[in-house]
């Protein structure tokens, strides 16, 4: 399984939630992508057709929103 923490340069969200999700997952399950400007953001979220950071894709093809990420992050146990 393949996943992707999407995060925005200076976002305290962002910075919060990738904490937590350190916490329940082993390093090297998933990769960090820092949008460093509006435009790349702008870029992403028009890509993955979601309206805000952080957010999930699993195996290039689906997106947890910030939203369903909070009841993922503290759903979960400890990988």
């Amino acid at each position: 399984m393949k996943i992707k923490f999407f995060a925005k340069k200076n976002c305290s969200p962002c910075d919060f939630f990738y904490t937590a999700f350190q916490r329940k997952f082993k390093e090297g399950k998933f990769e960090k992508i820092v949008a460093q400007d509006n435009d790349e953001a702008l870029m992403i979220v028009g890509k993955y057709k979601t309206r805000s950071f952080p957010f999930l894709v699993i195996n290039d093809n689906t997106v947890i929103s910030t939203a369903d990420l909070q009841t993922l992050i503290f759903a979960i146990k400890n990988t």
